[in-house]
């Protein structure tokens, strides 16, 4: 994985800490060079639902006109927030076990023609349980022997009434 990928994904997936909220129903994520992402907590919905959503949303923001750079017609007002020390305390704790905890993420990525998406559903399997079984196979690898993590594969409903999208684990 290039250096730039690399940094997109970190952006997009938990950027510094700060600036994500994780308990919100989603999250437009757009970065200083404007690439763009969705952040989303999907108890509440559907992932093909949100998905076409955010299709269909950028497809009419793709109609609407250019814009030219223009200034605000007013600055923006800081907030100010009166914290007690612990609580400023607790948000700097939670800060470094963040950043130490993103310190021991790794990121790499693998592109080989023998192994592809078109190739598995050629074979009648499929490319998400072939993801799972992966992060499965990483796991074991990294671990050594042992019981596997919980990992799921979806399983669709929605061609049926009141069908949706639910999980296989």
């Amino acid at each position: 994985m290039g250096e730039e990928n690399i940094a997109v994904s970190r952006c997009f997936l938990h950027g510094s800490g700060i600036d994500r909220w994780l308990d919100k129903s989603f999250q437009l994520i757009v970065s200083a060079n404007g690439k763009a992402a969705v952040n989303f907590e999907h108890s509440w919905g559907d992932g093909v639902a949100v998905l076409r959503f955010f299709n269909e949303v950028y497809d009419a923001a793709n109609k609407l006109p250019l814009v030219t750079k223009q200034p605000p017609s007013l600055p923006a007002t800081p907030l100010q927030f009166n914290l007690p020390p612990e609580v400023k305390t607790a948000v700097v704790q939670a800060k470094k076990t963040f950043d130490a905890t993103i310190a021991r993420t790794d990121m790499a990525e693998h592109k080989t023609p023998a192994f592809s998406g078109t190739l598995l559903k050629q074979t009648k399997l499929s490319p998400d349980g072939a993801m799972q079984m992966s992060f499965q196979l990483a796991y074991a690898l990294m671990r050594g022997p042992g019981p596997l993590p919980s990992t799921y594969e979806s399983a669709s409903t929605a061609a049926f009434k009141h069908g949706r999208t639910e999980t296989t684990r």
